[in-house]
This record gives C-alpha cells, sequence and structure tokens, in this order.
C-alpha cells in the first residue's frame, strides 16, 4: 500500500531493473525453516529460531499498520518473541500518512528506532546518510536458497548494497465487486478494455449504483489510479523511465496516460471522491449498496470484512478481476507494491534488531499474515496453500505474473512524490492535465540534470 506524503530530499536514481520480471518469485516447495538468511544456513545473520540464538534486550519497531493489518503484524511478532523469549519487541504505530516525516525526525534526533518501516524513497534517502545497517549478508543467503530473487535485492537496495527486507507485498489495480451486484445487473468481469468501459456505461445508465467509489481525501488513493493507467497505457519502460529519472513528465507517452486517467475521473468517479477517505468508499461497495465496484490493491479482502461487516465473507460475496489495459499491449503490466523493513545503524541492539528483520523476510514470518488473509508473502518458498481463499491465492499467482512495476511515488520518494500527490489531487478537482504535466516537470530537476 501506498505511504503518506514525505518530506524527504529527493534521490538521483533507482536502477532500471525496477522493471521486474518477477519469475523468480513464484510460489510453492516448503516453508523456509529460518529466517537466518536463507535455507542453507550460511548466512553470517543472527537467527531467530530454536532457542533464540542468545537473543535478549529490546527492540523497538515503528509501523504504519493498525486495525485488522495492525493485529495481523501483532501475530506476526507473537512468532519471534515466542521463538526469542528474552527479546522484548516494542511496536510503535504510526499513521501512514505520517511514517516518513516523523521516522525522518527521529533520525534526525539520534532517537532512531531500531527497526523501521520503509519503502525505497526512504531507503535511499536513509542510506545516503549512512544511517541504515547493511544487509548484504542476509540477502546473499536468501538469493542463493531461491528465496528471492536479484530484482527484489536491487529494490531494497541503495548503490548495491541491500538496507531492507521485504515483508509484504501487494498487487493493485484490482476491480473489486460483490457477486450479487455482478448478478443483478447481470454483467461479467471482462479482460478488454472496450468492453470494460461498455459495463461501466450499463452500470451509469442503470443507475442504481455508481460505477466505482473512490476514497480520494487518503492521499495515496489517487497514485493507486494514476500508476494502474500509467503501467497499463505507457508501460513499464516508461513507468520505470519516471522512477530512475531518464523518462520526462512531458513525454508523449506519460500525457497520453494521464489524460486517459482524467477522462475516466470525469466519466466514471464519483463528484465527493476528494471528500471521502479509503475506508468509507470500501464500505460503500462492499457494504452499503452504494457503488458497483472499488480499485484497490490485495490487502482489500482482508480490511473489508474487518471494516464493512465480519458478516462478509471472500470469494461467495466478493472478489475482484485485473483492470483491463487502456493499451492492449501492455495487458501483462502488472502495478505493484509491498512493505519492506530496515535496522538503523547505531540501533543498541544490532544482533537482536537485525534478527528480527531477518525473520520478517522469512517464509516462516509472512505465512502467519498470510493464512489470515490479505497478504501477498515476497519470500518465493512461501506455501501457497497457506492463503485462505482463492481471492488471495488468486492475487499471489497474478504478483508472480507478467512484468511489474513497483508503486510510483513510493520509489521516488522526497518532494516528486509530495508534489504528485498534491497535483492528482488538484488533477482531480480541475480535469486539468496540462498543469499536472507542468508541475511535474517543474519538481522533477533529475530529467533537466540540475
Amino acid at each position: 500500500m501506498a505511504r503518506g506524503t514525505s518530506a524527504l530530499p529527493s534521490w538521483k536514481a533507482l536502477p532500471a531493473i525496477l522493471l521486474l520480471v518477477i519469475t523468480a518469485c513464484t510460489g510453492g516447495g516448503e516453508a523456509s525453516p529460518g529466517a537466518d538468511g536463507g535455507a542453507n544456513g550460511e548466512s553470517d545473520a543472527p537467527t531467530e529460531s530454536g532457542d533464540g540464538g542468545g537473543l535478549s534486550g529490546s527492540v523497538t519497531v515503528v509501523h504504519a499498520w493498525a486495525g485488522a493489518e495492525g493485529e495481523a503484524f501483532q501475530s506476526v511478532v507473537d512468532g519471534f518473541t515466542e521463538a526469542n523469549p528474552d527479546v522484548q519487541v516494542e511496536l510503535r504505530q504510526v499513521p501512514f500518512d505520517d511514517l516518513n516525516s516523523q521516522v525522518i525526525q527521529q533520525f534526525a534526533a539520534g532517537t532512531p528506532p531500531d527497526v523501521v518501516s520503509t519503502l525505497p524513497g526512504l531507503i535511499h534517502s536513509l542510506a545516503a546518510q549512512d544511517l541504515l545497517m547493511p544487509l548484504d549478508d542476509v540477502w546473499d543467503g536468501w538469493v542463493e536458497s531461491g528465496e528471492y530473487s536479484e530484482a527484489f535485492r536491487t529494490i531494497a537496495s541503495h548503490e548495491g548494497t541491500a538496507y531492507g527486507v521485504f515483508f509484504k507485498g501487494n498487487i493493485n489495480g484490482l476491480i473489486w465487486h460483490r457477486n450479487d451486484v455482478m448478478e443483478e445487473l447481470a454483467i461479467a468481469a471482462t479482460e478488454g478494455w472496450d468492453d470494460f468501459i461498455a459495463m461501466l456505461d450499463e452500470i451509469q445508465a442503470d443507475g442504481t449504483y455508481d460505477p466505482f467509489a473512490v476514497g480520494a481525501a487518503d492521499v495515496w488513493v489517487p497514485t493507486q489510479w494514476s500508476d494502474t493507467f500509467l503501467a497499463k497505457t505507457a508501460g513499464a519502460e516508461v513507468f520505470n523511465g519516471l522512477i530512475d529519472g531518464s523518462v520526462a513528465w512531458d513525454d508523449p507517452a506519460v500525457v497520453e496516460a494521464y489524460t486517459e486517467l482524467r477522462d475516466f475521473i470525469q466519466g466514471y468517479w464519483p463528484d465527493d471522491a476528494l471528500d471521502v477517505g479509503f475506508t468509507d468508499a470500501n464500505c460503500a461497495w462492499a457494504s452499503q449498496g452504494e457503488a458497483a465496484f472499488q480499485n484497490q490493491g490485495a490487502f482489500v479482502n482482508l480490511t473489508t470484512p474487518a471494516n464493512c461487516g465480519e458478516d462478509l465473507d471472500p470469494e461467495s460475496d466478493y472478489t475482484f478481476f485485473e483492470m483491463p489495459a487502456p493499451n492492449d499491449e501492455f495487458s501483462d503490466v502488472h502495478f505493484v507494491s509491498g512493505d519492506l523493513f530496515s535496522v538503523a545503524k547505531d540501533t543498541d541492539n544490532p544482533d537482536a534488531a537485525k534478527a528480527f528483520a531477518a525473520y520478517l523476510g522469512s517464509a516462516d514470518a509472512q505465512a502467519v499474515w498470510a493464512e489470515l488473509g490479505g497478504f501477498i508473502a515476497p519470500n518465493a518458498t512461501t506455501d501457497p496453500s497457506v492463503y485462505p481463499t482463492e481471492n488471495d491465492r488468486k492475487a499471489a499467482e497474478l504478483f508472480t505474473s507478467g512484468t511489474a512495476v513497483y508503486d510510483l511515488d513510493d520509489a521516488i520518494g522526497g518532494e516528486i512524490q509530495s508534489v504528485e500527490r498534491e497535483q492528482l489531487a488538484a488533477l482531480i478537482a480541475s480535469g486539468d492535465v496540462d498543469a499536472f504535466i507542468q508541475a511535474m516537470v517543474e519538481v522533477d530537476e533529475r530529467v533537466r540534470g540540475e
């Protein structure tokens, strides 16, 4: 899931390998026997299994999950503390929109958490200041044992050194709907763009439901839409060119993608999108009968019953199809995201902090949340049978198929991320694509070489 507005300075380049062909992350095989860097046990990272490996003391962990997701993360943490009873893990939850700014302040004040939820933009900024612990020894074991590909390692790295571990994956651009609404309207999921538009026109003409519920008052929600349109209209090469600064925002393919998005907003979004938050929008389609669809990530499978009614059953009550591509050439491009964790270089408990981070990257840890639903395990050795619903298995399969591009604003971070989120809200309100493009050209100094 995308994160809140960041006050980070921009970083200059993310390697082109962010154009992921995630073929090494297919599910299957047995769950990892440990999170010490790999199934072969050759990593130098401290172990977190068995008798605890002599680990003790306390570890502070900053994360952003609340509600059902926070409870799920606590279950994951419980697995570590059960294996390491002499380690006390203190969780500190920070709202998504405040996470980056608070973390930056804590590092600047010399009082960072031991382990912190990070995204690539934050990793680049903190690592450039030599504030994070290198984790190459952990990754060496993971890559050698096939738990992760080098592509994932690159996302978690700064200038060739790994500073983050993957924990939670997510695939976006999923069109969630109730099964009974689809039956009522006598419509079916479709793979083609023209049929998709015809479906939305039919829903609009019927008038019983709005085509979409949109919670754009939460600043990350519009990026879920813009990244999907960019990936499926302009393609992975252009998408990743915006990330690494090799493609300008006024590139014709980029302009076309945001124009497609603008037209779609004006055609099918509710007028109050900027006044509604994610949770209210999610329940508008799931339990309140106001909208036929919502475009969101795989995590919705878990949060929907928690937020909109415990009687809602994944699969029997609701499911999803992937948004078709406006440009059929890019129908196999998928917009993914993921939550990573990093360790502060100056942690007072380096062994326990590093072991906890390694645990989060393991198949064992990720299976705990995967069993609860609404979660994709990035570790390739996670047993697919742990997923509780067909919705989760479908999402995990999409995550590992085709060509994936990583969440644009979270990958860039800094001022560019902040301005993009502000300008997306302005675009929604005004429909002025030219103003959006001009604002992004002005803020992205990388393309101009400044």
